[in-house]
C-alpha cells in the first residue's frame, strides 16, 4: 500500500497547491472586475462614456 502512502504524503503538496491556484483565480477575477469597471460596467454595448 505504498501509493496509498504516497496519496496521503502529497496531501499536504496538494493543499497548498490548491491554495495558490485559489489565490491566482481570485487575483485575476479581481483583475477582471476591475478592467469591466474601468471600461464603463461591461453591459450590452459597453463604452462611450462610463460614469
Amino acid at each position: 500500500m505504498a501509493t496509498f502512502r504516497d496519496e496521503h504524503a502529497r496531501s499536504g503538496w496538494s493543499r497548498t497547491r490548491w491554495l495558490v491556484v485559489l489565490g491566482v483565480l481570485i487575483a485575476i477575477g479581481v483583475a477582471i472586475a476591475l478592467i469591466v469597471v474601468y471600461t464603463g460596467g461591461g453591459g450590452s454595448g459597453g463604452g462611450g462614456g462610463g460614469y
